[in-house]
C-alpha cells in the first residue's frame, strides 16, 4: 500500500499482480531510478580518456526567488561517454545550511527539511571547489535558478548548461519540462526535492534518455524573438520558447545549423521593427 501526493491510498504492486498479467495493457510500470547515494562510487562501464566530466548540481531554497536562501545544495560528480551513455558515479555531496530565517511550513513539507536539521550548518566551499578540480561541465535542472544561488556561495567560470531549456523536450515527444514528469514519461520515479536524489535523478535522465547529453552540450545558439507580439506567445511557447521576464522577449536554444531556418520562421509569424536576432551561447557566461 502506498499514498499518492494528495493522499489516496493505492494497492502495491504485488497486490494487483493477477490484475497486471491478466491485463497488461491497462498498466505501466515504473522502475526507480538505480543510483542510490549509499552506493557511490558507482561503475557502469569502462572509463575511456575521452569521456565527459559533468557535475550535477541541485539547491533546495526557502522558496522560488532569487532572493531566497540556500538550505541544502547537492551534487554529483559523473563521467559519460562519447556516445552519452553513464560511465560513472565518482563522488557526490549533500550539505545543509541554516538561512538565518526560519524554513517556511511548506517548504518543510515539500523537502522534509527542518530549522533543527541545518542549526549551525553551513555549505564548505572548500569540498565545493573540488568537486570543480578538472573545469566539468555543471548542469543543472534550471540553471537561471539554481547558478546564482551556486555563486553566492562559490563563484565560478565554469560551463554551466540545463537540463530544463537546453534540451527540446518538446522535439523529443515531451509536453513538460518537469524532471519527475520526464523520468516518468521514460519509465522511471524518485523520491524528489531533496538536492541529492534530485542530482541523481538528472544523471540518470541524461543517461536514458538518448543522445540528451550530446545535445546539451552541443554549440548552440541563442534566438531572440525581439518585438514579438502578445498574440504569438501560445504559438512561441509551443515551438518551445521560454520568457524573459527582465527584458521581455522569448528566446530559446537553437542547433547551430537550424538556425537560420529558425530566424526565417520568426519573421514570417509576426513582422516588427525588433527583428528576431540570434547570438552564440557561452556556456561560462550563461544562466548569470
Amino acid at each position: 500500500m502506498w499514498r499518492t501526493p494528495s493522499g489516496v491510498k493505492k494497492q502495491s504492486s504485488d497486490a494487483r499482480i493477477n490484475d497486471i498479467l491478466k491485463s497488461p495493457d491497462k498498466f505501466r510500470m515504473l522502475e526507480r531510478v538505480p543510483l542510490m547515494p549509499n552506493n557511490i562510487p558507482i561503475k557502469l562501464r569502462e572509463p575511456h580518456d575521452d569521456d565527459i566530466s559533468i557535475v550535477v548540481v541541485d539547491c533546495e531554497t526557502t522558496g522560488l526567488s532569487y532572493n531566497d536562501k540556500v538550505i541544502e545544495m547537492g551534487m554529483v560528480r559523473c563521467r559519460y561517454n562519447k556516445s552519452g551513455q553513464l560511465t560513472s558515479v565518482d563522488d557526490a555531496l549533500s550539505m545543509l545550511q541554516d538561512p538565518g530565517i526560519p524554513i517556511p511550513l511548506d517548504v518543510t513539507s515539500m523537502t522534509g527539511i527542518t530549522d533543527a536539521m541545518v542549526r549551525g550548518k553551513h555549505i564548505d566551499k572548500n569540498l565545493v571547489q573540488s568537486m570543480l578540480h578538472d573545469d566539468p561541465f555543471v548542469v543543472a535542472h534550471n540553471a537561471a535558478f539554481d547558478r546564482p544561488l551556486f555563486e553566492r556561495i562559490l563563484s565560478n567560470d565554469c560551463r554551466w548548461a540545463c537540463t530544463m531549456v537546453g534540451i527540446p523536450w518538446k522535439d523529443l515527444g515531451h509536453d513538460s519540462v518537469g524532471l519527475g514528469t520526464i523520468l516518468e514519461r521514460e519509465g522511471w520515479f524518485f523520491d524528489a526535492h531533496r538536492s541529492l536524489p534530485d542530482c541523481l535523478a538528472m544523471a540518470w535522465m541524461l543517461h536514458v534518455v538518448p543522445d540528451t547529453v550530446n545535445i546539451l552540450l552541443a554549440p548552440s545558439m541563442k534566438v531572440m524573438a525581439m518585438g514579438a507580439p502578445i498574440e504569438t506567445k501560445d504559438t512561441l511557447k509551443r515551438r518551445g520558447y521560454h520568457w524573459n521576464s527582465a527584458d521581455k522577449y522569448w528566446w530559446r536554444l537553437y542547433d547551430t545549423k537550424g538556425v537560420e531556418g529558425e530566424l526565417a520562421y520568426l519573421r514570417q509569424l509576426y513582422h516588427d521593427s525588433n527583428q528576431p536576432i540570434a547570438r552564440q551561447f557561452n556556456l561560462r557566461t550563461a544562466f548569470k
